[in-house]
């Protein structure tokens, strides 16, 4: 853990699981040499798999967190307003699928401001949570993100990843959501992607690449020993990831696996899982009181240091 970063965890709220799903388009992807924006007027792969989720998830009554893009909203006003009725969080993936990283503090900054303000305008809700693209944020690269979810009015982020990936990753971070005290006073809840293992040999089973090639029996296991131990079980998905007719994008042959493999089965295994477990949305975990006295205030520091 970082300093300035506390848990602040009651494990009663965080009885069950929760479902996020990153809703982008099937090039909405990030690859060495591959930029989605050639790919954009290209025939959408996203209305069919989004309206099968929606379809399963009102079969099991399970309201979860759809993590919306802000080109999508644009394209599909309509879906993001079908999603929001159906009881469903919309929050927010940011403007673009760039890596935050690379876009710079002014531009991520102004994107995120404008897909803010658009889903608010279709939804008439209030968004609080926040993922980017690829899990690119970190305290040592993106230190000036934190505030200004807070300054929007954002509870929460899920852009950090638990675990090494192929555009870096936190294998040394908190595994389970805790608390970011910043600077100015305001506090902001992460709330990573499951993960089990030590740190440095950490397996994100729950969601993605690793949710599609590992066994649904598998991902119940681990996630009922998170339960057990009074930890939430936090999932993510695409709707790519239950597409069985996801194309294949200009990336190579190994690049294409890892974007295609099980989407073929993924529909029937979503079903599965829902069937199986209780999955909620992220708001729902976080608790309403997020002061805590007791907790030392720590300033937020823009590198990660052990404590």
């Amino acid at each position: 853990m970082t300093r300035g970063e506390t848990s602040k965890i009651d494990p009663k709220p965080f009885a069950r699981a929760a479902l996020s799903i990153d809703l982008e388009d099937f090039y909405h992807a990030n690859y060495p040499r591959y930029n989605y924006r050639k790919l954009i007027g290209s025939p959408s792969r996203l209305i069919e798999p989004t309206e099968k989720m929606l379809d399963v998830f009102d079969q099991f009554d399970h309201k979860v967190t759809f993590f919306v893009l802000g080109e999508v909203a644009r394209q599909f006003p309509w879906l993001i307003k079908k999603i929001s009725a159906c009881g469903h969080e919309i929050a927010t993936h940011g403007e673009n699928h760039f890596l935050i990283t690379e876009l710079g503090e002014d531009k991520t900054i102004q994107g995120l401001r404008r897909a803010v303000g658009h889903l608010e305008d279709l939804t008439g809700e209030k968004v609080y949570g926040y993922r980017a693209p690829n899990f690119s944020a970190s305290p040592g690269k993106t230190p000036w993100l934190f505030e200004e979810l807070v300054n929007l009015g954002l509870r929460y982020d899920s852009s950090r990843f638990p675990a090494k990936a192929y555009y870096g990753g936190e294998p040394r971070m908190q595994k389970t959501p805790f608390v970011i005290n910043l600077r100015n006073g305001e506090e902001l809840w992460e709330i990573p992607v499951s993960c089990s293992g030590p740190a440095g040999f950490r397996l994100v089973w729950s969601g993605g690449f690793y949710w599609r090639v590992l066994p649904l029996s598998f991902i119940v296991k681990k996630a009922e020993k998170l339960i057990d131990k009074g930890n939430p079980v936090i999932l993510y998905l695409h709707p790519k990831d239950i597409d069985s007719e996801n194309p294949s994008l200009p990336i190579g042959r190994i690049s294409n696996w890892i974007h295609q493999v099980g989407t073929g089965k993924g529909y029937e295994k979503l079903e599965r899982m829902a069937s199986q477990m209780r999955m909620k949305r992220i708001i729902d975990l976080i608790p309403e009181n997020r002061h805590d006295k007791k907790q030392e205030k720590r300033e937020y520091e823009t590198t990660t240091a052990m404590v």
